[in-house]
């Protein structure tokens, strides 16, 4: 497909919770194998809890983030860009600076549901349907 770019890794996060998947992505940004990935596509669906937990924590932790190109339910996470202090001194320059530090990136608005999952939202909504709200954000790992 024209206009896809190659990523290091992939991981699923549907049918998790925030907790579950926040518990998931501390493991994974241990492993070698994320840290040195240039891009990471983080795949959590359109649903309204995951995408903004998710894009929260990159932005907690200091990594480059961006939404998917034409895939609401995906976000790209660039691990190997990360800006974190060292310890060591800086080395020189060898020759003058010409980038500006990157302006942070906006937070994307609510990816909107496919008119496809129409049928799959009414039967959520039914079963929600006798829950206070309370209850509904615990059932879903909102608190």
């Amino acid at each position: 497909m024209a206009g896809v770019k190659r990523v290091d890794l992939e991981i699923d996060y549907h049918g998790y919770t925030v907790r579950e998947m926040l518990a998931d992505l501390e493991a994974q940004c241990t492993r070698t194998q994320w840290s040195s990935a240039r891009r990471v596509r983080l795949i959590h669906g359109t649903g309204e809890a995951l995408w903004h937990e998710l894009r929260s924590w990159c932005t907690r932790r200091r990594l480059a983030w961006a939404p998917e190109p034409h895939n609401t339910g995906c976000t790209l996470v660039y691990p190997a860009s990360r800006s974190e202090p060292h310890a060591a001194a800086p080395r020189p320059r060898r020759c003058p600076a010409r980038r500006t530090a990157a302006a942070p990136l906006p937070e994307a608005p609510a990816p909107a549901p496919s008119p496809a999952n129409a049928e799959l939202m009414e039967m959520e909504m039914a079963k929600l349907g006798g829950l206070d709200h309370g209850q509904v954000r615990r059932l879903k790992g909102a608190d």
